[in-house]
């Protein structure tokens, strides 16, 4: 199977590209289980973008009026988790334009991850325009992409341009504010300073754009290209292909991407770096083992319920390790504590999963602490801890900067701290040398990682710190 870093190295050069001269498709149903409004929205949008990208191959002005509105009625019905739209972008004809379809349906995409976010209505419009004209500018790289050999290297290095295109067919239109226009120019930038055209990292990259890299990627995967044949939607083998690059994409956005095209809970997904997603591929063979097959006698059950102790058992041991996050002095009248999800923690061997959020309400000084079990792990001979944080702070226009206290505990019963400030909305790394921690002396026991909110620094008394990436990193 082909891995998805190789895919992105080819993503551009491959583009299905938007054939003015082609006819539309004629509309096909797309089956009793999408509703008509779900199917009409669909095919107006195609036919929004399909005339707007022949407007811009003829340099004829284009008006945005009519997508603003197709975009509010798609809020709406994405705001209702009207699940007929997941299924629109899996069951639409193959023989439309690439560039049309894409388009839509990272429009789509995107917004659903947006209502995993919670984002409101005006965000979500931004977002939904900015995802809608996205790869607008590949219009102007049309002579490249019609060339049926290789690419040379400059003439992918002009396609790479289809960004800044992007923003010059753009400029001129008012009511496109500074948020759409990131998405345009920073869509293939990544998490790990893979992407282009600045190699941005991290925080660097605008959310939005973050959201959009990812729908954008995934939306590829499952449309078939010259070099490969389409893998299928919200399957096994796709979300796994977009997990083995999850370095590349901001691990909060890729966590609720998931959940929300798989209804899973991440951490049931999340649970090594080979055979990620065994435990919902083994829950899908179950569930359809346990169904009575084509032809079979009807008052005849199904097969002995003995496989399902294949599920149980694994499921057991991770619910175990689950157990391993230790909640000190709960408060849950006032502070949910919501168990860890999304990316993994890499200490030593040891791949876990891990995503700690927890919500603060009332007085921050009765939050608890979350504490990671480390017992039987020796750090002796790393030399930092490093992770990412953010806090969402409610009830003000914009969070104030918080502050974690960082605690470590070894079985010699010696304790040390270190306070993290300018935590903010926006995901940051923080690298912590373990010198900091200058009280312990053995690291080979130690047994807990704590991390405590602080009551200073923050005028809100309500939202959310995430902590995610934990790692401890060997001395070279």
């Amino acid at each position: 199977m082909v891995r998805l870093v190789s895919i992105l190295k080819k993503q551009e050069k491959e583009r299905i590209f938007f054939n003015e001269e082609k006819s539309p498709p004629q509309d096909k149903p797309f089956g009793d289980s999408l509703t008509p409004t779900s199917q009409d929205l669909y095919r107006e949008l195609l036919s929004l973008m399909r005339q707007i990208l022949l407007d811009i191959s003829h340099a004829k002005p284009f008006v945005l009026g009519p997508v603003k509105q197709k975009i509010n009625l798609l809020i709406d019905l994405v705001s209702r988790d009207d699940p007929s739209l997941l299924r629109l972008i899996e069951k639409y004809d193959d023989s439309e334009d690439y560039l049309v379809v894409h388009g839509v349906n990272v429009c789509i995409l995107s917004l659903e991850i947006a209502r995993g976010l919670n984002y409101t209505t005006e965000q979500m419009q931004d977002l939904g325009m900015g995802a809608f004209l996205h790869d607008i500018g590949m219009i102007k790289t049309k002579n490249i992409l019609e060339n049926k050999r290789r690419l040379y290297y400059a003439e992918y290095e002009e396609i790479k341009n289809h960004t800044n295109y992007g923003l010059e067919i753009l400029k001129n239109f008012g009511d496109i504010n500074e948020r759409i226009l990131a998405i345009i120019s920073q869509h293939h930038e990544r998490s790990d300073g893979s992407g282009y055209l600045n190699k941005l990292t991290g925080g660097q990259i605008d959310e939005y754009a973050c959201i959009v890299g990812l729908a954008d990627v995934y939306e590829a995967l499952v449309h078939s290209r010259p070099h490969r044949n389409k893998l299928v939607p919200f399957e096994y083998e796709t979300i796994r292909e977009i997990v083995s690059a999850r370095n590349m994409f901001d691990p909060y956005i890729l966590r609720v991407f998931l959940e929300r095209l798989t209804r899973q809970p991440a951490y049931m997904l999340w649970m090594a770096t080979n055979g990620i997603y065994e435990i919902l591929q083994l829950q899908n063979k179950l569930a359809q083992e346990s169904e009575i097959k084509p032809g079979a006698k009807p008052g005849v059950k199904p097969k002995s319920k003995i496989s399902y102790i294949k599920f149980l058992v694994p499921l057991a041991v991770v619910l175990a390790g689950l157990a391993a996050i230790i909640i000190f002095k709960p408060n849950l009248a006032k502070n949910d504590v919501f168990y860890p999800l999304g990316s993994r923690v890499g200490i030593a061997e040891n791949m876990l999963p891990l995503k700690i959020a927890y919500s603060f309400k009332g007085d921050i000084l009765e939050t608890p602490s979350v504490a990671l079990d480390l017992s039987g792990i020796n750090l002796e001979g790393f030399y930092y801890l490093s992770f990412t944080s953010r806090v969402d702070s409610k009830k003000i226009s914009r969070p104030n900067y918080a502050t974690l206290k960082v605690v470590v505990a070894n079985g010699r019963h010696e304790t040390a701290s270190y306070y993290v400030q300018d935590i903010n909305n926006r995901w940051r790394e923080f690298r912590i040398p373990l010198s900091y921690f200058d009280t312990i002396k053995d690291w080979s026991q130690v047994v807990t990682l704590s991390f405590v909110l602080q009551p200073w620094n923050i005028d809100s008394k309500e939202g959310t710190i995430y902590i995610d990436d934990v790692y401890f990193f060997r001395k070279k």
